[in-house]
């Protein structure tokens, strides 16, 4: 008779493989519970060379099965971490993510003579951005020519915007493929400054080599939206700050005459950073002629509007958003879901007195205030995509300013002053873009929560929380519309204790 008593190799083989089993301490006792079916009576003992084996096994499963979790949990918006893949996924589902934009500003200029000074379109001036030892170096350019024939002395205002502008760049030779990729020398490109060229023009005859002229095309937020003779293109980035020009396949958007020069005129520069403070700008980017005759260079204000590409958990929130609409306006929150797919739109709401006329409103990526080119393009946006019958009207967030006094007692142990930073930055961030939305809501309660994450603290008391200008609603709930954005305003810290 054959004895079935101890199974075969055959038969161990045969056994089920629990899948699930991912980390190194399942893959180990799964593999000790193979070894003692296959090997009656081993037990398996820390230090012999079977555990050895199988522990060095089950080391490498764990870092596979890390690799392969990794890679499958890219494949999500909620889950993925890495910008390129959720730039893919973005452009997958036709969401524009929201390029860096550049900040502007009004500089004061003196001349030290009484003869006409102009200052040429494209003038370059010196910026610093400063923030505790970090020293970031701005260049800003004038947005037009400005001429002054004022006397000795005379102050006149120059407008600017940060960046630094790439004239007829060339980017590629038209090979006459469908969808070309062009990609522009210059990292960090400003959102919409992006021009196109092709060099598929009537030919000019005043040149001393007759050569076809300089044809721009249009960019659009989809190439999908043209049609097959539409000189258009679109710009997307990736992740590193890359930003390429794509155009057509001939049935959406042209394709550009095969052989013929692809050129690119945009401006570069440094987000966020270049919203410098006042008296931050004092000189040109180069001497000469003009230099002498300018006495002084300032910007009485800050520069304001800059702002980074757009985030993750920006991306994260909005790109699921985007799709719910299908393209569509229809309810209120449609207009709203519409609205974010503009490039620069990072939050919107919308309300209605009467069904036919809906009042949307917006606030920039990063916090950034909508100017009124952001908001024009977003009402041409939504109107291209509303019911018949229905106005839509753009404006830009109402802000509300949120003042909170507080006192507390520092406990014996932590420096008075430190707790008080934390806890100021702390209670400000609460009230920040990245953590808050239109129709905000704000409690005392939710201020101790907040406070409590600061360590060092032993009493709290709220005495002040209340919208800037409306003081006698002190410590109630507080609820905004929808078309209104919280903002941080006059926090108040009242501290004892503690070492000062």
């Amino acid at each position: 008779m054959t004895d079935t008593s101890t199974p075969t190799v055959a038969q161990a083989a045969s056994l089920p493989i629990d899948y699930t089993s991912r980390d190194y301490t399942e893959l180990v006792a799964d593999m000790q519970r193979r070894m003692r079916i296959l090997v009656p009576g081993w037990d398996g003992h820390a230090g012999t060379f079977e555990m050895i084996l199988l522990e060095q096994v089950a080391y490498v499963g764990d870092i596979l099965n890390f690799y392969v979790d990794r890679m499958a949990a890219e494949a999500y918006i909620q889950s993925a971490v890495l910008r390129e893949s959720v730039l893919n996924l973005a452009y997958a589902f036709g969401y524009v993510p929201t390029m860096q934009t550049a900040s502007s500003v009004s500089l004061n200029i003196t001349k030290v003579d009484g003869d006409s000074l102009t200052i040429p379109e494209r003038t370059q001036f010196y910026g610093n951005w400063t923030s505790g030892t970090t020293n970031v170096q701005v260049i800003f350019e004038s947005d037009d020519e400005v001429i002054n024939a004022g006397a000795a002395g005379t102050t006149f205002s120059v407008p600017c915007h940060e960046g630094v502008t790439v004239i007829e760049e060339l980017v590629g030779m038209s090979t006459g493929a469908e969808r070309m990729v062009f990609p522009l020398a210059k990292l960090n490109v400003i959102q919409d400054s992006v021009i196109f060229y092709v060099a598929d023009g009537p030919i000019d005859t005043s040149l001393p080599t007759p050569a076809p002229t300089k044809v721009a095309w249009v960019q659009i937020m989809r190439i999908i939206d043209a049609d097959a003779g539409d000189r258009v293109f679109t710009v997307y980035v990736d992740e590193n700050g890359g930003t390429r020009i794509r155009t057509g396949d001939g049935t959406t958007g042209r394709i550009p005459t095969p052989g013929a020069p692809c050129y690119a005129t945009y401006r570069y520069g440094k987000g966020a950073y270049g919203n410098v403070a006042a008296n931050t700008i004092k000189s040109l980017v180069t001497g000469g002629e003009l230099a002498r005759r300018i006495k002084t260079i300032t910007n009485p204000a800050p520069a304001t509007g800059g702002a980074s590409a757009e985030s993750l958990q920006s991306l994260r929130t909005n790109i699921p958003r985007s799709l719910r609409s299908l393209d569509r306006a229809v309810t209120l929150q449609d207009f709203a879901d519409l609205a974010i797919q503009v490039p620069g739109v990072g939050k919107a709401a919308a309300g209605a007195v009467l069904n036919t006329n809906v009042t949307v409103s917006i606030h920039g990526v990063s916090g950034r205030v909508p100017d009124q080119a952001l908001i024009d393009k977003t009402k041409a946006y939504l109107d291209e995509r509303r019911m018949i019958g229905t106005t839509v009207t753009v404006v830009t967030a109402t802000f509300k300013k949120f003042n909170v006094t507080i006192s507390i007692t520092v406990h014996q142990l932590y420096k008075q002053k430190d707790v008080v930073g934390l806890l100021k930055k702390v209670l400000t961030a609460y009230y920040s873009y990245a953590n808050t939305d239109f129709g905000f809501e704000s409690t005392v309660p939710d201020l101790y929560v907040v406070a409590k994450q600061v360590r060092g603290i032993t009493k709290w008391n709220i005495t002040q929380h209340y919208l800037q200008g409306d003081s006698a609603a002190l410590n109630q709930e507080i609820t905004l519309g929808y078309n209104e954005y919280p903002s941080p305003g006059t926090i108040t810290i009242n501290a004892t204790g503690g070492i000062v």
